[in-house]
């Protein structure tokens, strides 16, 4: 796995999804599992791909039959959200040329994992966000204009996720809908007290919605 705290597991006395994806895999598959967790908290999808130029990486890589990304929540200026002249947040003067940089760092990253010569069955999962910024109550009590334009921008950044997956021939694994249903849900049930990170319960909701997005790809077949 590579990314950021939400992966790495930050704010959560608990062990971090990737940890629980593992398990999961191998009761439904049969096989063994073993979890290596290279996300790293503050970590930008720049890091990430610097983190595919170090060979040590580049060797853990090549045994993976499961590569799990979720990174580029740390590239945006949460601030921004806060302004009323961002409520459209892909202004050029707000997040617009940010998310555009990201989208080319994830193209990069899924091209650099995907060159590397690994198991034939080997999948790349690239997970969206269900908020890059606060969500919950912590979020709304940030006003509406917070709570509008990080929507906007959450919504903008998973279609931009799922587009590089879809080129990349990874998989995208939604987690918008386990955490807030049709969008509307509150997800302060699936958050730690700040707002920003999953709790133990939203953990397990990430690493099922890995386990989900693999066996919807037909990826988990015995």
């Amino acid at each position: 796995a590579f990314g950021d705290s939400v992966p790495s597991g930050a704010g959560c006395a608990c062990d971090p999804f990737p940890e629980l994806t593992g398990p999961l895999l191998a009761e439904r598959t049969g096989r063994q599992a073993a979890v290596d967790n290279l996300a790293v908290g503050g970590q930008t999808s720049a890091d990430v791909l610097d983190e595919l130029r170090d060979p040590d990486v580049i060797a853990r890589l090549r045994r993976a039959d499961v590569v799990i990304v979720e990174i580029g929540a740390n590239d945006f200026d949460e601030d921004l959200a806060d302004s009323p002249d961002c409520a459209d947040p892909m202004t050029a003067a707000c997040d617009g040329p940010a998310l555009a940089e990201t989208k080319d760092v994830l193209d990069r990253i899924t091209g650099a994992i995907a060159a590397q010569p690994r198991p034939a069955d080997a999948r790349i999962v690239l997970m969206g966000y269900w908020n890059v910024f606060r969500d919950g109550q912590v979020g709304a009590s940030r006003g509406a204009t917070y709570v509008a334009a990080s929507a906007k921008l959450t919504d903008a950044f998973n279609d931009v996720v799922e587009d590089v997956a879809k080129a990349g021939g990874a998989i995208y694994a939604d987690t918008v809908t386990p955490f807030k249903g049709d969008g509307t849900r509150d997800a302060t049930f699936a958050l730690a007290p700040d707002g920003n990170h999953p709790n133990e319960v939203g953990h397990r909701l990430l690493a099922q919605a890995v386990v989900d997005s693999l066996d919807r790809a037909g990826a988990l077949a015995r």
